[in-house]
């Protein structure tokens, strides 16, 4: 994770940790459905550039930002669930999902290989129960 000035940021030397969802009961250090492993490559008080991964059958929580987000597909295939709008969306390898300010989302990952986004949002999301 940067601090400050222009850096170079190799992604497999940022710490892998558990993202769990705010408020969710149970400890802390406990994986279970809906939290993501994530590395956390530049986090500011703007935004928050990460890549996580999801195993096939894996989500992550449904969330929503005061502000944009986007996902860049790396590898796999994601299934963003728009729980507001009733309707879902897929993207593959390459491609982006846009998210504009206060879209509840989930991604899962329904697919059969691993899934790994690039992601860029604001940081603290508001949980969506």
């Amino acid at each position: 994770m940067t601090t400050g000035g222009p850096s170079v940021i190799n992604p497999d030397s940022a710490v892998l940790r558990l993202y769990t969802r705010p408020g969710r009961p149970g400890p802390g250090e406990r994986y279970e459905p809906g939290d993501a492993l994530i590395r956390t490559l530049i986090q500011s008080d703007r935004f928050e550039v990460g890549i996580w991964e999801a195993l096939p059958g894996e989500s992550f929580w449904v969330d929503c930002h005061e502000h944009d987000e986007f996902q860049y597909i790396i590898a796999g295939e994601a299934t963003v669930l728009l729980p507001d709008e009733r309707r879902a969306l897929t993207a593959r390898a390459g491609e982006v999902v846009y998210m504009t300010a206060g879209t509840s989302h989930q991604t899962m990952n329904r697919g059969e290989t691993m899934l790994r986004v690039l992601y860029c949002a604001p940081p603290n999301p508001i949980a969506v129960t």
